[in-house]
Formats: structure tokens, C-alpha cells, sequence
């Protein structure tokens, strides 16, 4: 697998690689979407939105790629890179977003707010006069009929290794009968 999930350290090489992906989206300013809890003071889910640049500006970063080999070992971190390559060549280079990392806490799933932040993500594309649609990657079969529901297609299928990442699509609402 990409982190090496049948190796020791494996749920460090996870939290290392969110939490350098997330680093680069504040640094960037990039959108993020949050669901809070308001009796319990939690924060229930949240999704990260950018321009289809920032994965690639992560592994063009020297020292995100000295963090991740520090953290992941080198061929953790070429996996990872050849992942990124891989997903972003996969996508035309017109004006999209991409949604990054969306999660729900295990305490709040199955109560819409998945759906909630997609639909959040959406109504955000539909007012930027700079997106013509929405990508998002996942080699989580689980989630691909979640996308599907909310009308994404698959746009391309990638393979890096072993894993086989879907890149779905969902065009916004002004654009729904744009050719790419």
C-alpha cells in the first residue's frame, strides 16, 4: 500500500501526511469547511477545498518532502509523490477545485454530516466564477457510492502500485453541460 500499512508505524505515517497536507492548505489560505458541535464544544467534521494546485505545490515543497521522508521514510515518500503525480496529470488543467480531505468524527457518522459539507463545498462552487467543477480522489471503495449519490462521476481511475485511486468529477451547476 502507499504508507505501508502492513509496517510498524503505519498510523504515524497517516497522521505525518494530514498533517503536512493541512499545514500547506493554511499556508495557502485555502477554504475549509467545518461542522461544530455546539452543546459538546466539538468539531464534527470538516472538509478542505483548494485549486487543483495544491497537491502539487505539496510535493514540489522541499521541506514537506524532508518532513515526510523524516517521518515516512523514502519510500513511503516517493509512493506518495508518485500518488500526487499520478492524481493531478489525471485532471484537465482548467479551473476546478479540489476537495482534499473531508472527515467526519466516528462519534457524528451516519447523520448527514457528510452530505452537509458536500452540499456546503457545492453551493461554494457555485458561486465561484472561477470553477467550472469539482474533483475529489478516493481508493476507498466505501465512498464511492457516497460521491455517486451526490452526482459525481468517475473521471479517470489511477493506478500507483497496488492502489487504485477513483478520480471522481461533478461539474458545477452553471457549467453541468461543459464538455472538458
Amino acid at each position: 500500500m502507499l504508507l505501508q500499512h502492513q509496517s510498524p508505524g503505519y498510523k504515524q505515517r497517516i497522521r505525518a501526511t494530514i498533517r503536512e497536507l493541512i499545514k500547506l492548505h493554511f499556508d495557502r489560505n485555502e477554504t475549509v469547511f467545518g461542522v461544530v458541535d455546539e452543546v459538546h464544544d466539538h468539531l464534527a467534521g470538516i472538509a478542505f477545498v483548494s485549486d487543483i494546485e495544491l497537491k502539487m505545490d505539496l510535493s514540489d515543497q522541499f521541506m514537506w518532502r524532508l518532513k515526510m521522508f523524516l517521518t515516512t521514510g523514502y519510500e513511503c515518500t516517493k509512493g506518495f509523490i508518485q500518488y500526487l503525480t499520478e492524481v493531478q496529470q489525471a485532471i484537465p488543467s482548467k479551473h476546478h477545485r479540489m476537495v482534499n480531505l473531508i472527515g467526519v468524527h466516528p462519534d457524528y457518522q451516519r447523520l448527514g454530516l457528510g452530505r452537509m459539507l458536500m452540499d456546503s463545498i457545492h453551493e461554494y462552487c457555485a458561486k465561484d466564477e472561477n470553477s467550472i467543477g469539482i474533483f475529489l480522489d478516493t481508493g476507498n471503495r466505501r465512498y464511492s457510492d457516497f460521491y455517486k449519490s451526490m452526482g459525481y462521476k468517475v473521471f479517470k481511475t489511477v493506478k500507483v502500485g497496488e492502489i487504485e485511486e477513483a478520480v471522481f468529477h461533478k461539474p458545477c451547476e452553471k457549467h453541468k453541460n461543459s464538455v472538458m
